[in-house]
């Protein structure tokens, strides 16, 4: 994430140690995710612009030794920064050409002026989860020195450029992407945030009649998991790959919805931002179908993996009924508010029990 090709035996901590680490996407490609984290050796020189992960033992001063070679003069260049991109092909698109890249520059950079139209992903710092942003929908600028994930789309395009026009003082966006005023009105997205209070994941779903079901680089992103165990996660299914961006064709409209729960306790499911109509979460356990576009979604649940307790249904009409909920599916006797909260002593009000409306006086 530097400008200028750097020896890592050269990297001089004032106080502690060190950890330089680089992510394997060759190593992904083969065999999936997990695992692809390496470290660097002292002898290895990291290429400017390539994306690597930095870790002292304690808070101390670091400095970073430039090679005495032509790329040195990148820190002062008026001219577009290039970095090659590794294609690392594989049978798995979700899994091919991961590259870990960084801002060349040292500034901001706006993403819209990147030569370059897939998505990226970025560690997010304020929630401690990895964040997928696509050119085209969102607004972001790239920390100085920041790294970013990035899929190469092929072979024959293996390159990102950026322009020095996208270089800024502040990580506000003063200038928008001209593809946005160019999107056809039948592209429509939502994005799904899952939050404990105070940790928040996000995933998106992108309705698009030009995209396949089928995993594109150039358009969806992988869900890359949290480091932290105490964060609360959430992705889509497609086809029993896990995404962050998931764009398709509307199909039927259902869209599998997984989550990852640190701890028993109380989450909220949200749409913060939403293009749809009618947005519907249906809560397979609790037999509660909550619209998103009236608000949050409030519920219980243990500590784990549930790849099946949620789905999300779009469209332009209202859904009225759960057609895949059996009642077997739904815990028996158990008393839930219109918030979805599992209720231990009901009072007087109205609740689901056994996915049927019960109202005690």
């Amino acid at each position: 994430m530097l400008p200028f090709d750097m020896k890592v035996g050269k990297i001089v901590v004032e106080n502690g140690y060190k950890a330089v680490r680089y992510y394997d996407g060759a190593n992904r490609a083969i065999n999936g995710t997990g695992g692809n984290w390496k470290n660097y050796s002292a002898d290895d020189v990291i290429p400017a612009g390539a994306g690597f992960i930095y870790q002292t033992s304690k808070d101390t001063w670091s400095n970073f030794y430039a090679e005495n070679n032509a790329a040195m003069q990148n820190v002062f260049s008026n001219k577009e920064f290039v970095t090659s991109l590794e294609a690392n092909i594989s049978e798995s698109n979700a899994n091919k050409g991961w590259n870990l890249v960084g801002n060349p520059w040292l500034s901001y950079y706006n993403i819209h002026k990147l030569n370059f139209t897939a998505p990226i992903t970025v560690w997010n710092v304020s929630n401690s989860t990895y964040s997928a942003y696509s050119i085209i929908d969102d607004d972001y600028a790239i920390r100085p020195n920041e790294a970013f994930f990035v899929q190469c789309p092929n072979e024959e395009n293996a390159i990102i450029g950026f322009p020095i026009q996208g270089r800024q003082l502040t990580s506000v966006i003063e200038s928008q992407n001209a593809a946005r005023a160019e999107q056809a009105s039948e592209r429509k997205l939502i994005d799904v945030e899952l939050s404990d209070g105070e940790l928040t994941d996000k995933t998106r779903f992108v309705m698009n009649p030009q995209a396949k079901m089928d995993y594109e680089p150039t358009c969806d992103a992988s869900k890359f998991f949290s480091m932290d165990a105490a964060v609360p996660q959430i992705y889509t299914i497609e086809n029993g790959e896990l995404r962050a961006i998931n764009e398709r064709p509307l199909g039927e409209g259902a869209v599998q919805i997984g989550i990852i729960i640190p701890q028993d306790g109380t989450y909220t499911i949200s749409a913060p931002r939403n293009q749809f109509q009618n947005i519907v979460l249906v809560d397979k356990e609790t037999g509660i179908e909550s619209d998103l576009t009236n608000g949050s979604y409030t519920f219980t649940a243990n500590v784990g993996t549930n790849d099946s307790r949620f789905m999300l249904r779009v469209g332009e009409t209202v859904v009225t009924e759960i057609a895949d909920v059996k009642q077997n599916d739904v815990k028996a006797d158990r008393y839930f508010n219109l918030k979805g909260q599992n209720i231990t002593t009901p009072t007087k009000g109205v609740y689901v029990v056994n996915g049927k409306k019960v109202v005690i006086k």
